[in-house]
């Protein structure tokens, strides 16, 4: 599906809207930074697909339950380039499709062409979701994330690596500070991923 660049009344308004239902801790907002736009694979083609295997699914640890008492597993992700004139808002999404649609764009940021459907020819990344947690110890947000990349080519595994890391922000107006930090780590987390090193691995 195409996303659009956010402009006008109507877009402000849905915005605005998300925003409140963040702040009664319904929605978490992530604000992804893409990388400079670059040509490294350039012609190439990948499938991208999105596993979740986490041992447990909680989103929320302990200290951070009450603080989202009335999530509804919705993520509102905003795209910025390096001018941040452009935001590409997404919208209101699922975790599944924020994970596809962010490496989407983290890939087309490498001139890659992603494609929609696989076959069995395909070079194919798969994203396997192994942590994402989110908590509040004393007064600090915390969060803790890590994946692992798979990259396949007719239907051999080639290459792989795994990406982790955590952070924390004081928590000073509640849960809008932990949107704050959990947009750090999770734009680190994605441009971390070493895409044209995976390639070159797998010689192609």
């Amino acid at each position: 599906s195409k996303m659009r660049f956010a402009k006008g009344g109507v877009a402000w308004r849905v915005r605005l809207l998300a925003t409140i239902a963040c702040r009664l801790g319904r929605y978490l907002t992530i604000n992804y930074n893409l990388p400079p736009q670059s040509n490294l694979l350039n012609s190439k083609t990948v499938t991208l697909q999105f596993k979740d295997r986490r041992a447990d699914s909680l989103i929320f640890g302990p200290g951070a339950q009450k603080d989202f008492q009335h999530f509804t597993g919705v993520y509102s992700l905003t795209m910025h380039r390096d001018d941040r004139e452009n935001n590409i808002w997404v919208g209101a999404i699922d975790l599944p499709n924020l994970f596809q649609q962010t490496f989407t764009k983290r890939m087309e940021s490498l001139g890659l062409e992603v494609l929609d459907e696989t076959t069995s020819q395909a070079t194919v990344v798969e994203i396997a979701l192994q942590q994402f947690l989110i908590d509040k110890v004393q007064r600090q947000w915390t969060v803790q994330m890590a994946y692992e990349a798979r990259l396949y080519h007719q239907d051999q595994l080639r290459a792989k690596e795994r990406v982790s890391g955590s952070a924390e922000r004081l928590n000073v107006v509640g849960p809008s500070d932990a949107d704050k930090v959990l947009s750090e780590i999770f734009t680190d987390m994605v441009n971390k991923l070493n895409i044209a090193k995976m390639f070159q691995s797998a010689n192609l």
